[in-house]
């Protein structure tokens, strides 16, 4: 892996919190094993390490259900989350664990769209959703391909720092891209777009809580649902970002 990867992981989807990183792995753990129960175990470990070094304890990206997650601590009181997911971190987090922890916290996806032979192979999208510590979504911006039709949608208060002229753009797309995407972040103090921040060897403080069967005849889902045995997805070829 190297920081390539980590934009990339990036862009799929992440969720961040504005807590201690330590009280969202115990939120996290506790609420996991109680659903769980005796079908699996949860298992927090503690790391350090580069961007790089920490972001690799996620692999292998597994589909149906993820079996990782990955808590960084950011700047300016942020903590990254992410999970193994090959579709990306599952948004989920956000609103359960905010509403527990009573905390802020956003739900971020840059998805760069892909072409195979002119064809979109995945589409693309920019998201954002801003949980408070009050409400559920208190603001919610996004620009997508939904299937081939770019969709631009935002529901809620504006935060101070945007600008709204951005959204009446003639191409829905350029409505809520990438930069605007990043320059949100960049006043909620959340670096992790910056440049050189992937490339950065500065020491992470993290935590990877992991969940394994205890039956492995059975694998079954965050909510207790049985579903297929996870698998390792074959690896997606992307363009430079």
């Amino acid at each position: 892996m190297n920081s390539l990867h980590v934009r990339l992981m990036l862009a799929d989807g992440f969720c961040a919190f504005e807590a201690k990183r330590e009280e969202i792995v115990e939120c996290h753990v506790s609420w996991q094993r109680g659903i769980l129960k005796d079908l699996a175990s949860v298992e927090p470990k503690e790391l350090t390490g580069s961007t790089v070094q920490c972001f690799s304890a996620l692999l292998p990206f597994v589909s149906n259900v993820s079996t990782r997650k990955l808590l960084m601590e950011l700047s300016n009181g942020w903590v990254l989350f992410l999970d193994n997911g090959w579709r990306g971190t599952d948004p989920v987090y956000a609103t359960v664990l905010s509403s527990k922890l009573g905390c802020r916290a956003v739900r971020v996806t840059s998805t760069l769209q892909t072409l195979k032979k002119d064809t979109v192979s995945r589409y693309g999208g920019t998201i954002l959703e801003y949980h408070d510590p009050t409400q559920k979504i208190k603001r919610s911006i996004c620009a997508v391909n939904d299937g081939g039709r770019w969709v631009f949608e935002q529901r809620g208060e504006p935060l101070p720092f945007e600008n709204l002229d951005d959204y009446t753009q003639p191409r829905i797309r350029d409505r809520f891209g990438r930069a605007t995407l990043f320059r949100y972040l960049n006043h909620l103090g959340i670096e992790v777009f910056d440049e050189g921040w992937a490339e950065s060897d500065a020491l992470r403080h993290a935590t990877l809580i992991e969940t394994q069967d205890t039956n492995r005849a059975v694998r079954r889902n965050e909510y207790g649902t049985e579903i297929l045995d996870v698998k390792q997805f074959p690896p997606i070829k992307y363009p430079a970002p």
